[in-house]
């Protein structure tokens, strides 16, 4: 996020439907004041999921001069985004208002805003996921959530929830099934013959080992008739 503050980000423009706003995969910087709207598709709404929410706090949960403010809006003159505390900050340990799982604009529209204080700061501030959707009904390049939105495609197995409700979107398409389908029969196919060979080796084992076995009991039965034979021979010489 830090590389684009002050900046407007048009998913149309990018050919986006969707973004992640990460402030620092460390500790976030001093006397930060990060300004970032976000333009979505035309007749399109935005949802706001936030992620690994670190964000410096009191104990009693009330935000420093840290915190994250959302407006549903082109600029900081709107509103508040509806549902989202107008200061966010906290972590796991310490919040002061417990976040929803994703929040919606409803002029399209989003500014983000993130400021840090003078005080070094040993937080690493957020993940804000930020995806456009509509409602129902959809399109056949989309998937359609429980909760009625409508997605596009690309974005069902992209590892985060676009649809802001948790819906299970990383489902397999008809497409996907046939080619699993596919695989899972030659997999099976591979399987029989890898059995099927291992079975006739051994059968082949077996008859060569059975072979060696009849081998060495008739030499030992033809050692043993020559063997009484020369007893006789000699018993006959003696008298």
């Amino acid at each position: 996020m830090e590389q684009l503050c002050n900046q407007q980000i048009n998913f149309l423009a990018l050919n986006e439907d969707a973004i992640l706003l990460r402030v620092s995969p460390q500790a976030y910087r001093r006397n930060l004041d990060c300004i970032v709207a976000i333009e979505p598709h035309p007749n399109k709404q935005l949802s706001v999921k936030l992620q690994n929410l670190d964000i410096d706090a009191l104990p009693s949960g009330q935000c420093t001069d840290d915190y994250l403010t959302l407006y549903d809006g082109r600029t900081q003159a709107a509103q508040f985004l509806a549902g989202a505390p107008n200061q966010i900050c906290g972590n796991r340990n310490v919040r002061t208002i417990p976040l929803a799982d994703s929040y919606t604009t409803q002029r399209g529209y989003l500014t983000a805003r993130f400021r840090s204080g003078p005080t070094n700061s040993i937080h690493r501030g957020f993940d804000m996921i930020i995806s456009a959707f509509h409602l129902a009904p959809c399109k056949d390049n989309e998937y359609k959530c429980y909760n009625q939105r409508c997605i596009p495609e690309n974005l069902r197995c992209s590892g985060f929830d676009h649809c802001g409700d948790r819906t299970p979107v990383c489902l397999l398409t008809n497409e996907a099934k046939a080619a699993v389908g596919v695989t899972a029969i030659l997999i099976l196919i591979a399987i029989i013959v890898i059995v099927a060979v291992c079975v006739w080796r051994k059968k082949r084992q077996t008859t060569f080992n059975d072979r060696v076995k009849q081998q060495k009991q008739r030499n030992h039965f033809e050692h043993s008739v020559a063997g009484e034979s020369f007893k006789v021979k000699m018993n006959g010489q003696v008298h």
